[in-house]
């Protein structure tokens, strides 16, 4: 069973990763050329990729322990992908670290722009 407000959250989230990706890599290859934006889009897609996993891992438990045990199970998917993906850039494609690691660490901020639990808060403050 699909948990329609886990998928909107993932959506809401990979929307903003896919806007942090844009803008900083626009700006890399604005200021650092073409060698910074492969490596600034492929760090942001790393990092949306992980969303996916997480979104689909956390979608798949039923009970809180359910939930723990495919939270963890994601965590380890989500590592060996990472690993396997930045081996990947770094031996085969020869794609700079700098800005593939900073673009990838920023996508995460997607997760607190679009975190419910502060948006809940704000309504509540408000009332």
């Amino acid at each position: 069973m699909i948990n329609k407000g886990i998928v909107r959250g993932a959506q809401r989230c990979l929307v903003a990763q896919l806007i942090i990706t844009i803008m900083t890599a626009v700006g890399l290859l604005l200021v650092y050329g073409a060698q910074f934006f492969q490596a600034s889009v492929y760090g942001g897609l790393l990092g949306m990729l992980n969303t996916l996993i997480l979104a689909r891992r956390v979608n798949r438990g039923k009970s809180a322990s359910g939930l723990m045990r495919h939270a963890q199970l994601g965590l380890f998917e989500r590592w060996a992908v990472v690993i396997v993906f930045l081996a990947l850039a770094f031996l085969k494609l020869n794609l700079l670290p700098f800005p593939l690691i900073l673009t990838m660490a920023l996508t995460y901020l997607g997760y607190f722009f679009t975190d419910d639990s502060q948006q809940v808060s704000r309504r509540n403050d408000n009332k």
